[in-house]
């Protein structure tokens, strides 16, 4: 929570009020990052290292690398997209 107060509370000034890149727009690109953090929970919890053994043993691994894998696409192609946004506010 006190991260998002900073976020919001730090903005740059440039970017702002434009309606290029509107709050929501910007925290929708981090969206990856907690659906990240809550797969990998879960995957923990099901797997077998110290978890409750739902998911056998070689399959949490090749589902943590299949998750990993899906959501590193996804947040390269957000900060693509976000870069990209950044730039026209920049010049615009």
């Amino acid at each position: 929570m006190r991260g998002a107060i900073e976020f919001t509370s730090t903005r740059r000034p440039a970017v702002r009020d434009t309606d290029d890149a509107p709050l929501l727009a910007e925290l929708r690109t981090g969206a990856w990052l907690v659906v990240h953090l809550a797969a990998l929970t879960v995957l923990s919890w099901l797997g077998t290292f110290k978890g409750s053994g739902r998911l056998p043993a070689p399959y949490d691994s090749f589902t943590v690398a299949a998750v990993s894998l899906a959501v590193f696409f996804w947040a390269v192609r957000s900060g693509v997209g976000h870069s990209a946004t950044r730039a026209r506010v920049v010049q615009g």
